[in-house]
């Protein structure tokens, strides 16, 4: 207490150095310090039987205490000025907690006072904002208060009461009703985030499109590990997006997603009708892959299968309520190739192989390909195979070295990839304009090419992963009856990246409770805002979507690029119907292509404010885009444009005894985002042990590296140093991630940084359990 007086007098700064106690009383030396931060603060002693308490001030009788002060400066220094934050200050924040941020208050505050620094203003924030967002010390409880505090902003949904399961979810009321009442949710994408929080859970996000604009209708905090169960992750999100679909009426036609199997289940589960956008990965199945195309080869497939462990989600799917499906039907015939003569003879020699796993099936012919190419080496046979079917040549193969796909073919596999992916009936002039001509063209075409470089292993991989029916369906947007407007998760990304950096940049490692109320109070209405712009009529072309900018820039550049005349054969701009049938149009971002945008009279300004693009043909409408009335030669000026369709890609009658959806039928797999309940209860029950074992032998180890410190014997640390160089980089990884995190300041660890991909799926401590202190 004096020595607060003391400071608050005289205005200098002070440690203590010496205290003693005397039969009178107590003396006190102290020795000046130049701030406040190497003022020493108090520390509560930690030995064991210790028992800290708390002093009484009044102890002793205010009469018979008395305080002399002697005050000598022996050294000059530069004068000290007051860092602590004046009450002015402070109240400028109090004033200001609930519609700012405290980077949003630095600027205003050192202006007045310059004195105060960004870290006590951002500290200053947070102590305050507690009184707000601090319903109980327990995260989870406070933030399920806080949601019943703010129950006109948000719905709160029912957790899942599954065991292991933690879940808070709730809707973002005021931005589903706007939406509900103004326009149709038509397209939503979902996704998930981490690193938000202290306890680790993901959040989730469902948002919708208002004229390409995202807007987030929904959020679940959601954590398994706890869990045992199988599928508990799915069905905790299903549970989820159920309320979403019955409080807000929602049917979307068009759902984005990522390759995370937990979330297409359910969406597939609670609209069937819609159309979703993925990715995922199998192995190679030829026998069923024939039965979808006859004309694909079932001996056209790679020297070995990759392994079942080896999919979508890590091993057996990561424990992430992936599928494990059966064994394939069909295993590649086991044979060996014998390698004579010169390169030239190889080239050219096919040789013929008798298959072992299944005589029915026909004569396998490989064709060597040149030895410039790398080639896998073949799976050597089991001595029973060799010995029971003599036509088996053996041969060692040499052959050591192998590239999945030559990196001069690999842009042109990509290109292929991208025109599939974007072509549709909508925009004729390739294939047959339906869904099943397309399907057609765009498997003939890639397994063609595959034919053509020798390419098993990558034909084996795109059709699992991308050309089989139902995942042919998730990526390409040729099986639906419109072209949506989102093609990718990316409202969901820039979602993120505006939580992340615009708020949670400023708090490390927030709390739950503190994470909703930033969601709630401070990301809401913004997007309010937002979306009032954009579905109000304010008499101004204000708050706009930033896309019209850039399709402005487009159209402009379009407008003035040279059209050569006549147009070639295969180009057929339509444009009543806002059709083309050259590569540039199918694959742009505003579908518009140069013949097409040359085709209208030229726009006025207030058209790119206007303008509204529509799923169906022509997509975009305005009473300013008026066809030319005269148009080159080649334009298609018709109410019904001719189809020019390759004789190749035309779709063959179906067979008899056939359904006339044969394409989009694969029974087999119905069930490929169900897990197995016994191995994923295996692996659940075995981790905790593994990771039991894992610490207690790193634990002895590092006793006994301490150990070897006594005998100084270099060859000893050299061989660790060498041999287990590759588990010190991950330690070294996971440490650095952790400690960046940790820190109040600094640039946050990057995803895609190459020496954090090692801690890629380490979880940090928070600062209290890191050994590093608060």
């Amino acid at each position: 207490m004096i020595q607060s007086e003391v400071w608050k007098i005289t205005g200098y700064r002070f440690t203590v150095h010496e205290h003693h106690q005397m039969e009178t009383g107590h003396k006190t030396l102290f020795w000046c310090s130049q701030d406040a931060e190497q003022k020493k603060n108090s520390r509560k002693r930690e030995d064991e039987h210790v028992r800290n308490r708390d002093t009484n001030l009044n102890k002793y009788d205010e009469s018979i205490k008395l305080v002399s002060i002697h005050i000598r400066h022996h050294h000059k220094h530069v004068p000290y000025y007051d860092v602590s934050m004046p009450e002015e200050a402070a109240e400028i924040i109090r004033d200001n907690i609930i519609t700012s941020t405290p980077n949003s208050l630095v600027h205003r505050i050192q202006l007045l006072y310059p004195q105060v620094t960004a870290p006590q203003i951002h500290s200053a924030w947070s102590t305050m904002s507690q009184e707000i967002w601090k319903k109980d010390p327990d995260q989870l409880t406070s933030a399920r208060k806080l949601l019943e505090n703010y129950g006109s902003l948000v719905d709160v949904f029912v957790a899942s009461s599954e065991e292991g399961v933690t879940q808070i979810s709730w809707g973002v009321k005021p931005i589903a009703m706007t939406i509900n009442r103004k326009a149709e949710i038509v397209e939503i994408a979902m996704d998930a985030t981490f690193e938000t929080n202290q306890k680790h859970l993901e959040l989730y996000c469902i948002m919708t499109e208002v004229d390409g604009v995202g807007f987030p209708i929904s959020y679940c905090l959601l954590s398994t590990v706890d869990a045992s169960v199988p599928g508990k992750r799915k069905r905790a999100i299903e549970h989820w997006m159920r309320q979403v679909k019955e409080r807000y009426h929602l049917d979307p036609r068009h759902i984005g997603t990522d390759k995370d199997l937990g979330e297409i289940g359910p969406c597939q589960t609670l609209w069937p009708n819609a159309k979703l956008t993925i990715s995922l990965a199998t192995p190679y199945d030829p026998v069923k892959a024939q039965k979808v195309f006859p004309f694909i080869n079932i001996g056209f497939v790679p020297k070995g299968q990759s392994d079942r462990n080896e999919r979508e989600g890590g091993r057996e799917g990561g424990g992430r309520d992936a599928v494990v499906e059966d064994p394939p039907a069909y295993s590649a015939p086991i044979a060996e190739v014998k390698l004579s003569g010169t390169p030239e003879s190889a080239n050219t020699a096919p040789v013929s192989l008798s298959p072992i796993a299944n005589s029915a099936q026909p004569t396998l012919t490989i064709r060597v390909p040149p030895t410039t190419r790398n080639i896998p080496p073949v799976p050597p046979t089991s001595s029973t195979q060799r010995s029971n079917d003599p036509s088996v040549k053996e041969e060692v193969d040499t052959r050591t070295t192998w590239v999945f796909c030559p990196p001069e073919l690999r842009e042109a596999v990509i290109n292929k990839m991208d025109a599939h992916r974007h072509a549709h009936p909508l925009i004729p002039g390739y294939a047959d304009p339906s869904p099943e001509g397309i399907y057609l063209w765009a498997v003939r075409r890639m397994y063609k090419f595959c034919i053509d470089h020798d390419l098993r292993e990558l034909w084996a991989y795109l059709w699992e992963n991308w050309y089989r029916p139902l995942h042919w369906k998730l990526w390409t947007r040729s099986p639906s009856l419109e072209i949506p407007r989102l093609r990718t998760t990316m409202i969901n990304e820039a979602h993120w990246r505006h939580i992340k950096h615009d708020f949670l940049h400023y708090f490390h490692k927030p709390r739950v409770d503190l994470l909703l109320w930033i969601l709630i109070t401070k990301l809401t209405p913004t997007y309010q805002r937002k979306l009032y712009h954009l579905t109000e009529d304010t008499g101004r072309y204000r708050g706009l979507a930033c896309w019209r900018k850039a399709f402005k820039r487009e159209w402009k550049k379009l407008e003035s690029t040279p059209v050569t005349l006549p147009l070639p054969d295969e180009y057929r701009p339509w444009v009543k119907q806002w059709a083309c049938t050259c590569a540039s149009q199918a694959p742009n971002r505003f579908l518009l292509c140069k013949h097409l945008v040359q085709g209208v009279e030229p726009v006025s300004d207030i058209f790119f404010l206007e303008v509204t693009r529509i799923r169906t043909a022509p997509f975009w409408v305005h009473p300013g885009m008026v066809p030319k009335a005269t148009l080159p030669q080649g334009y298609i000026d018709d109410e019904i444009a001719p189809v020019l369709v390759p004789a190749d890609q035309q779709l063959d009658p179906p067979r008899q005894n056939e359904p006339q959806d044969g394409i989009e039928s694969d029974e087999e797999e119905k069930d490929e985002y169900q897990a197995e309940a016994e191995l994923i209860l295996e692996r659940t029950a075995t981790y905790n042990e593994r990771i039991d074992e894992l610490a207690r032998k790193l634990q002895n180890f590092s006793l006994g590296l301490l150990y070897q410190k006594q005998f100084r014997d270099e060859r000893f640390l050299n061989v660790v140093e060498k041999q287990g160089s590759g588990f010190l980089r991950l330690l070294d990884s996971c440490l650095e991630k952790e400690k960046r995190q940790n820190a109040n300041g600094g640039e946050p660890t990057s995803t895609w940084d190459p020496k954090a991909a090692y801690a890629m799926y380490y979880r940090t401590r928070p600062r209290s359990d890191s050994g590093e202190g608060a």
